[in-house]
């Protein structure tokens, strides 16, 4: 009991809005997290330690927050324990401008003005290229709903947001990565 209420006083006084994602980082969550403060930062959510298959035999130490909700979030290490980055996967958690899971190209486009898009039909298809935006150091991924992409935007190129808007795509991958 006294843990919690300690906890709950430190969000408070440190004012970490809840749900807000930065490049910097969330909810608190910076490349200065270790696997003991995130654990306190989230005491009382449910909390796994466990390993994920990245593909081609690379396998990372995850931490996931609130697993199964829409605020599940999740910290990948490296073996020596510092953060890689925050995937969040649940649609609790946003941008200032409310960016955030399911938002659209549109109103990404709102927040920050017109960017480049990855071609889809590979590895790192619909990724945002967001340098020199207020955004730059988030990873945001727009695939479309219906997950048909016309051929004129598949493949290893960029496209103008402003050419895919027909598409219709979504946020479907929103990180913070400290690397």
């Amino acid at each position: 009991m006294f843990i919690t209420a300690l906890v709950l006083i430190a969000r408070t006084i440190l004012v970490i809005p809840p749900a807000l994602a930065t490049p910097q980082g969330v909810a608190g969550i910076t490349r200065d997290v270790t696997p003991d403060s995130l654990e306190m930062m989230f005491f009382g959510e449910t909390i796994e330690h466990t390993t994920e298959n990245l593909g081609e035999g690379q396998f990372l130490n995850v931490t996931v927050v609130s697993a199964g909700t829409d605020r599940e979030l999740a910290v990948f290490w490296t073996d020596e324990g510092t953060p890689l980055e925050v995937r969040m996967r649940g649609a609790y958690w946003r941008t200032a401008e409310g960016i955030g899971m399911g938002s659209t190209l549109v109103e990404l486009e709102a927040a920050i003005g017109e960017f480049e898009i990855l071609g889809y039909a590979w590895d790192n298809e619909g990724y945002a290229l967001l340098w020199e935006t207020p955004y730059e150091g988030l990873f945001i991924r727009l695939l479309p709903l219906d997950g048909e992409s016309p051929a004129e935007f598949m493949g290893d190129s960029a496209f103008p947001s402003s050419l895919l808007r027909d598409l219709n795509p979504v946020v479907a991958d929103f990180r913070v990565s400290f690397f």
